[in-house]
């Protein structure tokens, strides 16, 4: 099965009548199937919280929830934790209402760009898969020494020895922050994520933060750029049963119409979706 999702719910103007919606994921979910959490990535989140958005979606829903920065190394500041394994069975005890609703369908461990392919490196993502037990784990570069001819193959092997699920990226080839378009599987689930081909946008280049978020993900996939991905998807579920595909190109409000475009591409119809709300004034 091929899922189609965004990441985040919040700044999705275009799926809601209005600006202030206050019900946002449960009219997100009258459009997707699934979601990636980015909110888990600066903060792990309280349990009130998972337990809301259990709630507030269909029983099919599926949840794809973003690693803490203080265990992917994004984080140069002291973590409020007194060691790592506290810090990781925080974030494991967050994902109980998910997990207990059958709706987590996984955590992604996204990497920065100076996480590069080492030895310590390597023993840190073991650690690390070690750490959330049976709990199914994507992987997610930003450095391309790990697909690298002297490194692609060891990569791929150890991703699925120790059945790291892989996370496709599309995105510019930008230099070393940058990884290139693997097509290929390491688990029975597949993660596509979908960044946008800004390549003047991907790097700092002296922007400040801000401005750089701004602009990192402003793309517009075009419709044979969607039709080569028709086939890309095609190919992923050979070796996976279910792919999941999120489009995080939304620094113009791009990824929930290309989400859309490309669920009409697959001819894809899903049910189980949340009844769309009716406005009545």
């Amino acid at each position: 099965m091929i899922y189609i999702g965004l990441t985040g719910w919040g700044d999705h103007d275009r799926l809601y009548d209005h600006p202030n919606e206050r019900n946002k994921l449960q009219v997100y979910a009258a459009h997707f199937p699934i979601v990636e959490v980015d909110t888990s990535f600066y903060a792990i989140q309280p349990i009130r919280n998972s337990e809301k958005w259990v709630r507030e979606t269909p029983s099919t829903f599926q949840f794809i929830v973003k690693a803490y920065q203080g265990m992917t190394g994004h984080s140069r500041g002291r973590i409020p934790f007194q060691s790592k394994i506290e810090m990781f069975q925080a974030f494991k005890q967050s994902l109980q209402p998910y997990i207990e609703a059958n709706k987590l369908a996984m955590v992604l461990f996204q990497f920065p760009p100076w996480f590069s392919c080492t030895k310590e490196n390597v023993l840190y993502l073991r650690w690390c898969k070690l750490q959330m037990e049976d709990i199914p784990c994507a992987l997610e570069f930003r450095n391309q020494t790990w697909f690298s001819p002297a490194y692609y193959k060891e990569t791929m092997t150890f991703m699925k020895k120790e059945k790291w699920i892989h996370s496709v990226c599309d995105e510019p080839q930008a230099g070393e922050g940058s990884v290139p378009l693997v097509l290929q599987t390491t688990h029975p689930k597949t993660l596509v994520r979908m960044h946008g081909r800004n390549i003047h946008g991907w790097n700092h280049h002296n922007r400040s933060q801000e401005d750089w978020r701004e602009v990192r993900y402003l793309y517009r996939y075009n419709e044979q750029e969607l039709e080569e991905w028709k086939n890309h998807l095609q190919q992923l579920q050979k070796d996976s049963m279910d792919v999941y595909m999120l489009f995080n190109n939304n620094s113009g409000g791009d990824a929930a119409d290309n989400a859309k475009m490309m669920i009409e591409l697959l001819g894809i119809e899903y049910h189980g979706l949340a009844p769309r709300q009716l406005d009545l004034f």
